[in-house]
């Protein structure tokens, strides 16, 4: 029996040269950037109140036209905010020259 064949390969101490594990530790420090800067994102638009603004603008003129007939905010005002055109008093007559 030779020492060579049963001698155990001998295994080196990894070095700090080594790149086997760097991608995924750069994926993951990506991945926390990323997270970070669409908290932070969030977090401003939650303060300005940016999307309740873009549904309750347009969402005001949208009721006035459906609520009072005019492209306003209900009960807002001008000549024709607040007044829904169905309860208008409307005169009708046949020979429109005449009740002038």
């Amino acid at each position: 029996m030779s020492l060579e064949n049963s001698q155990l390969p001998i295994r080196k101490a990894p070095s700090l040269r080594s790149q086997s594990g760097q991608m995924i530790v750069e994926t993951v420090l990506l991945i926390m950037v990323s997270l970070s800067i669409t908290g932070l994102i969030i977090k401003g638009l939650k303060q300005q109140q940016f999307i309740q603004s873009l549904v309750s603008k347009p969402w005001g003129l949208l009721s006035g036209m459906i609520q009072c007939g005019a492209w306003e905010a209900c009960g807002g005002q001008g000549a024709s905010a607040g007044v829904h055109p169905a309860t208008r008093n409307r005169n009708v007559s046949l020979n429109p020259k005449e009740s002038q």
